[in-house]
């Protein structure tokens, strides 16, 4: 074990020798050439990963080739700079299996070199392990949680998987699986599922987190305790300050209430984030899939592009034949914010279309409900959750505790809240459009009138200009009577003057 990552004493880093990952690395290339010619598949950017992240791990691959021999080198840094290039330049979408070889690759060495504390890894792959590469049917819906916290970490020691700590008890795992997926599903088929088909339907779901470290304080960390533990890392943050000017963001990243504006500890180690969930997002493709994924956090929007007015949006964020992303976020950024002005009937209305993208794979899967005291069995049908429009009038008209107590009976009474809003919005729609029609007509009648009084003004002035006309050629034709007459006088006066 090398340099401690922090004051802790129940920290440890184990020594990490590059050039051993390198020759894994050249190994798995010579496997799986890349082909001569071909363009570059750029997978990040076809999943809308963002382009200073994307940037900051090209930067990143520079420096660790020129420093192939430096034992200084974090694990973290090589790992994150020669995954972005794989991602970037030498994966092939059409084969599964040369994927699956290099997410091997990639967990083996978070199994080996993550951080320790006490006798667990510090270091979590979710549920994106080497079982689900190995499933003959790929799970197809991906969520991103929160940073996982010690209740995860210290759940229970798993020998034989120590890079996969996800506890369903710890309260976001919990909320965003009992709460919002089961609420969302029951709100679409409006019957409340059994425990057992609800067991079964989590079975298609993989949990992971946008963070590979966890917090080791208390049962459900903050971030800002999580963003000081990880940026305390000395053999990390140094190297990180050693390229601060180098590694500088063309633009700053907020993450959260924090400014990123250089490389930092808190940031690679996100990026692994990304490199762990993108490989499983290209392996589901090469598998003719699509991955969806729902963010679970309002934090992870900073993975992604931003909309081209500078802004993320809720709901679907991006759908591609490479994957859909939906953004929801944090049970914390709904309850507790939930009559803030921010928290509006649309806001809840965009947070339904994106968890029912999200939900689309389920179609057709086999669930049971309770009718009245029995239990019947259905296929999920899909379409429009109006679970968070519920969640909506419930706190709105109803409690407004914002605990997380949120069950099937409680959502019925949103139900009639929002019923009762959209029928007095129905009602108001059809006055709207009744006082539409009536100014369009008087509007229409006003321009009819118009166009009478403007025909009888050219009317009146065309009588006028005719009758001028007339007196004209009267005058003209009496004045060419009078101008013969004297012709003649003059001519018999001079005529008989001349002879």
């Amino acid at each position: 074990m090398a340099t401690k990552p922090g004051k802790d004493e129940h920290y440890s880093r184990p020594d990490f020798d590059i050039s051993e990952f390198e020759e894994k690395w050249d190994e798995l290339l010579r496997k799986y050439p890349t082909k001569d010619g071909a363009d570059p598949p750029e997978f990040l950017d076809q999943i809308g990963i963002n382009s200073l992240i994307i940037s900051l791990g090209e930067s990143m691959h520079g420096v660790v080739t020129n420093r192939k021999d430096d034992k200084k080198i974090p694990y973290e840094v090589a790992l994150a700079s020669y995954f972005t290039i794989f991602l970037q330049t030498k994966i092939d979408l059409s084969n599964p299996a040369m994927i699956k070889d290099f997410a091997l690759l990639f967990m083996s060495t978070v199994r080996d070199y993550a951080v320790k504390y006490k006798r667990f890894t510090n270091a979590s792959l979710g549920e994106i392990d080497e079982a689900l590469y190995n499933a003959d049917v790929p799970k197809l819906i991906l969520f991103l949680t929160a940073f996982y916290t010690k209740s995860c970490l210290t759940s229970g020691e798993n020998p034989t998987n120590p890079i996969n700590h996800i506890d369903h008890k710890n309260h976001t795992v919990a909320y965003q699986s009992d709460k919002i997926i089961r609420n969302a599903i029951q709100c679409i088929i409006n019957k409340e599922l059994t425990d057992g088909s609800f067991e079964e339907i989590m079975g298609h779901i993989a949990f992971a987190d946008v963070h590979t470290r966890g917090g080791t304080t208390g049962k459900g960390n903050s971030f800002p305790e999580l963003y000081d533990e990880v940026n305390s890392d000395p053999h990390l943050s140094s190297f990180c300050k050693e390229y601060e000017n180098e590694w500088k963001l063309k633009t700053a990243l907020m993450m959260e209430n924090r400014r990123i504006t250089s490389c930092s500890p808190i940031l690679i180690d996100m990026m692994l984030g990304i490199c762990n969930f993108s490989l499983y997002a290209a392996y589901v493709y090469a598998k003719a899939c699509t991955l969806y994924i729902n963010l679970a956090t309002d934090r992870s929007k900073m993975i992604f592009e931003p909309s081209n007015d500078g802004t993320y949006t809720f709901g679907p964020q991006s759908s591609s034949s490479v994957t859909t992303i939906s953004l929801a976020p944090h049970p914390n950024y709904v309850e507790k914010n939930l009559t803030n002005e921010e928290r509006t009937l649309e806001h809840m209305e965009q947070l339904d279309r994106g968890i029912s993208a999200v939900l689309k794979p389920l179609i057709g899967v086999s669930i049971r409900v309770l009718d009245g005291d029995k239990e019947r069995e259905m296929e999920f049908p899909g379409g429009e959750s109006d679970f968070f429009q519920r969640l909506y009038h419930l706190r709105i008209f109803g409690d407004k505790e914002g605990n997380y107590d949120i069950d099937f009976k409680r959502l019925e009474e949103g139900k009639k809240k929002l019923m009762e809003a959209k029928t007095k919005l129905k009602v108001k729609r059809a006055e709207l459009r009744e006082a539409n029609k009536k100014a369009n007509k008087a509007e229409s009648l006003e321009r009819k009138i118009t166009r009478i009084t403007e025909n009888k003004e050219a009317a009146s002035n065309n009588s006028h200009q005719k009758q001028k006309k007339k007196r004209t050629e009267k005058k003209n034709e009496e004045l060419s009577k009078n101008e013969n007459e004297a012709k003649l006088v003059f001519d018999s006066l001079f005529g008989k003057m001349g002879s």
